[in-house]
């Protein structure tokens, strides 16, 4: 641990960049230690880099490379020349509105900056601009690139931290605006300071065209949207307009017109969920092969060959840093740094709402608190409280739901000492040493409680063994207010469903409190009963995210500020839920794991065939959810088995209306 942690750390004193230090760091501990298998290693590094939502880093590389090869740049150039040359610091403002137009088609400051920043620089310094001034504008508004969507730095994190990549997308316009902003404010400032001028004349006919172009594009989904509210569909409407902008971008042969197209087909596809970030990725590469060999037919076999080996090898290192940062985690685990903090006097504790590590003497009782009973910061503190051998480790307002009382309960036989009271107080003592023990684990709680979802929204009947019925006591008081039948038996529960629910509210609380991961499942059921219903989410402020997949699906359903503060610090939301009799199929996106869940059973309850993308988020927290609803009377095809956009559920029918079941929901 120490050949790791000082070696990594050395190479970064020395300057040596963060994925070869990590690199580095990990290869010396492996010679030096010679107890890491050839096999785990290559399994890890290939497991670093096997990901689906990873593939859109290459893609976007390419499209940059290939709007760079169309003639795009040249194009992206004269248009900001005619917007905004204009001003004082002319060139210096076009080359922050390129740089923009440009970061929505390559998601990387390295393309900004080697494809419009050359012609940039040049320019600037043909006009008297000094040197750095040229290459200080072009560095500082390349940074635009992994902010303003599409972004690679947002892919990367999107995969490595297992958050929605198109949330993020939508996360960056704001902040890259305001930088946009203030880096013209800036050029400005600097520019009368200096003296500098204008480096093109004034020009209303020129301005007017700029203008004009960025309102064509700005219009296209005001178009769109005005076609299917006139009662066209989707497709058709998309259709036309494409059809009439092609046109008439081949007679008036604008500037950037296609060029300020593309942020406007990757956000919205994503928005209106026609495809993933990855599926983005590949479209905008489509996007670009377009423009270079239909549009403005400047490709050629040999420059498309170029743009394809420099794609290459610049996705060669983005993914020499993914895998060296995979294999470097893994070995801070295997090596068990939390064990070395523990030894030096290292621990974790809560404040507020941030973790700090506090170093010091060893103490023999360390005392913290959580601001809220959190599950996995709980599982945390025990894991860290055992390995403090022979000190004793306190927790004030811990959370003790069912899943941390098997696990304490595991610790115990294993030897730990742990104690806890009606106050939410823990206490640990670790101990020397752990045994080994056979311990049988809790069923999954909420795989249970999705599948009473799903036999609700059905209207079905099914008997789930493995999870007793008191460990959802209170989601299930408040599903048999609503009309679900639950009958509690020795290996599980019983459900029913004979007749359409009625609306009930909730709000999501702490065990035994609704727990927030069914809250999804909660506000699926209630579209399907009568009357209306508030979902209150007091936990987490972006858990209403698969609300627009339901809406999709013929929902109604209205997310509103709640006027409160969730727990993680941001404004409460609140989900007003009017019932509706019955859903239709639509193509929709598992947004996340629970959210996912939702969306499965509300496409078994939908007429139709739906397409469900990003069903990968579901294989995070279900253990093969397709097989245990289709052993139930469900008709699932999943279209591909690891990672796959899309999967479906075809023509619905209800959970065994004719008969039980049984099922034994995996352990979580």
């Amino acid at each position: 641990m120490l050949i790791l942690l000082g070696s990594f750390l050395g190479l970064m004193i020395l300057g040596v960049p963060v994925a070869i230090a990590m690199a580095v760091a990990s290869l010396a501990f492996i010679l030096i230690s010679g107890n890491v298998p050839d096999v785990i290693l290559a399994q890890r590094m290939i497991a670093g880099v096997e990901s689906f939502p990873l593939l859109a880093v290459p893609f976007f590389i390419l499209a940059g490379n290939l709007m760079n090869i169309a003639g795009v740049t040249g194009r992206i150039y004269a248009f900001a020349v005619a917007l905004v040359g204009w001003m004082r610091g002319g060139l210096a403002q076009v080359n922050i509105i390129g740089s923009v137009i440009f970061s929505g088609m390559s998601g990387t400051a390295i393309a900004d900056a080697a494809g419009i920043g050359t012609i940039e620089i040049k320019a600037m310094k043909d006009h008297g601009y000094p040197v750095e001034a040229a290459v200080g504008v072009t560095a500082a508004s390349a940074t635009l690139g992994p902010i303003f969507p599409p972004s690679l730095p947002f892919v990367i994190y999107g995969m490595m931290a297992n958050v929605s990549i198109g949330a993020l997308f939508l996360a960056g316009i704001l902040p890259g605006l305001v930088m946009t902003v203030l880096m013209m404010g800036t050029v400005a400032l600097i520019a009368y300071k200096r003296g500098w001028g204008s480096d093109t004349g004034f020009d209303w006919k020129k301005l007017a065209e700029a203008s004009m172009e960025v309102g064509i594009v700005l219009g296209f989904p005001l178009i769109v949207y005005a076609l299917i509210w006139a009662g066209l569909s989707v497709n058709v409407a998309l259709a036309i307009c494409f059809t009439a902008l092609i046109a008439l971008d081949w007679y008036f042969d604008w500037s950037a017109v296609m060029a300020l197209m593309t942020p406007i087909i990757l956000i919205g596809g994503m928005t209106m969920g026609w495809f993933t970030p990855t599926e983005a990725a590949a479209a905008a590469v489509i996007w670009s092969l377009f423009l270079g060999l239909v549009r403005y037919r400047s490709m050629t076999l040999r420059s498309l060959t170029k743009a394809t080996f420099d794609t290459i090898e610049t996705t060669a290192s983005v993914l020499f840093i993914v895998t060296a940062a995979s294999i470097f985690a893994w070995l801070l685990t295997v090596s068990q740094a939390a064990q070395l903090f523990s030894d030096f006097g290292y621990f974790v504790f809560d404040n507020e709402r941030s973790f700090s590590i506090c170093g010091g003497p060893k103490a023999e009782t360390v005392t913290t608190s959580f601001h809220y009973p959190s599950f996995g910061a709980t599982l945390n503190f025990l894991f860290a409280a055992v390995g403090r051998v022979g000190q004793q480790s306190i927790l004030h307002n811990a959370a003790l739901n069912p899943e941390v009382i098997d696990t304490i309960t595991l610790l115990q036989s294993m030897g730990a000492e742990i104690a806890w009271d009606a106050n939410r107080t823990l206490s640990v003592t670790g101990p020397r040493k752990l045994q080994g023990v056979s311990h049988q684990i809790l069923g999954d709680r909420v795989f249970a409680a999705t599948l009473a979802a799903a036999v609700a929204c059905t209207r079905g009947e099914a008997l789930v063994t493995g999870v007793g019925a008191e460990y959802l006591a209170n989601e299930f008081e408040v599903w048999q207010a609503a009309g679900l039948r639950v009958q509690p038996t020795a290996t599980g529960f019983g459900v029913a469903c004979p007749d359409r629910l009625t609306a009930r509210d909730v709000s999501t609380r702490p065990y035994p409190g609704f727990h927030t991961d069914i809250q999804p499942l909660h506000t699926v059921m209630m579209s399907l009963a009568r009357g209306t219903s508030r979902v209150t989410e007091t936990i987490l402020d972006d858990r209403f995210r698969y609300c627009p997949e339901l809406v999709r699906m013929g929902a109604r359903i209205d997310v509103v500020d709640g006027g409160f503060t969730c727990v993680n610090g941001q404004e409460g939301k609140i989900a007003v839920v009017e019932g509706v009799e019955r859903l239709h199929a639509s193509d929709v996106q598992a947004t996340d794991i629970r959210g996912g869940a939702a969306v499965v059973v509300a496409a078994l309850a939908a007429e139709g065939r739906t397409s469900i993308g990003n069903v990968y988020q579901l294989d995070r927290g279900y253990a093969d959810l397709a097989t245990v609803l289709s052993s139930l009377g469900a008709r699932i095809q999943r279209v591909n088995a690891t990672y796959s956009p899309a999967s479906s559920a075809e023509q619905n029918t209800p959970l065994n209306k004719r008969g039980a079941a049984c099922l034994t929901p995996l352990p979580g």
